[in-house]
């Protein structure tokens, strides 16, 4: 395993698998290749020659909306998008759309709360909180997902302040 790359296939590594496939066939690419990468690193590359399909701008659209609601969830938002493994996600949002993410403006996204911080938590937004709470228990990330404007550490600290007690005492939900 010493030596070998890890990460990211780069444009001369896809193109230089994509003529050993041509060439040796899908059974034959492996390490012995001339690739710096471990057997299961090249089958990789190797599905991804083969599927041939790229993600389209609507599965993107897609995959940036289920992270925003279930973070790194990979399986849950691969289970959305039919044909595609949760590697393939994964892989697609380190590699593309998480630095897509970070250049859109912030009134585009509303998960880039720190921008758009709204003050202190309203009443509705307390009573929507503890309802789910109720619903959802401590998946803060969820539940930030359902109030715009809002952090994930935001509601989760104002829970722990504020309304943990609150809701003991019967006082809301």
């Amino acid at each position: 395993m010493e030596g070998l790359k890890r990460g990211a296939w780069n444009f001369n590594e896809d193109r230089i698998l994509t003529d050993c496939i041509k060439i040796h066939g899908e059974k034959k690419v492996s390490t012995e290749k001339g690739f710096k990468r471990s057997w299961r690193s090249c089958r990789c590359g190797q599905r991804k020659y083969l599927r041939k399909a790229e993600i389209s701008q609507d599965e993107e659209d897609l995959i940036i909306r289920l992270h925003k609601l279930l973070g790194n969830r990979w399986m849950l938002i691969a289970g959305r998008l039919p044909g595609r493994t949760e590697n393939e996600i994964r892989n697609h949002w380190n590699t593309n759309l998480s630095k897509k993410v970070q250049d859109l403006p912030a009134s585009k996204l509303i998960h880039k709360c720190s921008l758009l911080h709204k003050g202190e938590i309203t009443e509705e937004e307390e009573d929507l909180i503890a309802r789910l709470h109720k619903l959802l228990g401590n998946r803060w990330s969820l539940i930030a997902g359902r109030i715009p404007g809002r952090t994930e550490n935001e509601i989760k600290n104002h829970w722990t302040i504020n309304l943990s007690k609150k809701v003991q005492d019967h006082s809301i939900a």
